[in-house]
């Protein structure tokens, strides 16, 4: 299947990435990528319509930022493969590191953290995820029963576990994301509660976290 790549450039950034984000995943973008500019969304190339262009366009006229997009076609054979091999580590201090299998495990951190990236939210680029697993260092989660909702790749349910919660209940409405989540609960050899689904979920349940 070839892909889309839609390159996005904002000013300012923030808090206009999550929104935007946000945004064109309700128009068929399935996968985000930030970057320094912006970000990179992608989507099938047979499903990049009409209306997804005619919101592009209608942001590029806004008073309140300056946005540009331009688009690259990806080709099946070629771009999760780029993706997967351009994945950079990430360095959280001196709390936690986040790598790749390929990545050389070497690290001053005091946790690492192993996933395989996928083109899905959490992969630890995304500053809400990167912020939380800065956070989640002033946490006292031992003993815990924690929730990660919408856990994505499963780092935040990862991190949790291995700083000492007693249960860890990781949910998202994506099934690739719960399949992406086990593999790499499996990786750190975490064992998690994992589930496909939303609120519904956690109805009548309570957790300390």
């Amino acid at each position: 299947m070839d892909l889309k790549k839609i390159q996005i450039k904002i000013q300012p950034r923030t808090p206009w990435v999550d929104v935007f984000i946000d945004e064109l995943s309700s128009y068929g973008c399935d996968s985000f990528e930030e970057t320094e500019s912006g970000f990179n969304a992608y989507i099938p190339s047979n499903d990049l319509n009409n209306d997804l262009l005619k919101h592009l366009r209608s942001l590029v006229k806004r008073n309140d930022l300056n946005f540009e997009f331009g688009c690259e076609e990806i080709h099946s054979k070629n771009w999760n493969e780029i993706w997967e091999s351009s994945f950079e580590p990430i360095i959280v201090g001196n709390w936690c590191s986040i790598l790749a299998p390929f990545h050389n495990s070497v690290n001053n951190t005091k946790y690492t953290i192993v996933i395989k990236p996928k083109m899905s939210f959490g992969t630890g680029h995304h500053e809400t995820t990167y912020m939380m697993v800065e956070t989640m260092k002033t946490i006292d989660l031992k003993g815990k029963k924690v929730l990660d909702m919408g856990t994505g790749t499963g780092i935040l349910a990862i991190l949790a576990g291995k700083i000492g919660a007693d249960y860890v209940e990781a949910i998202d409405i994506s099934g690739d994301a719960i399949k992406t989540c086990a593999e790499n609960a499996s990786l750190n050899n975490i064992d998690l509660k994992i589930k496909l689904g939303g609120k519904e979920q956690i109805k009548n349940k309570k957790y300390d976290v």
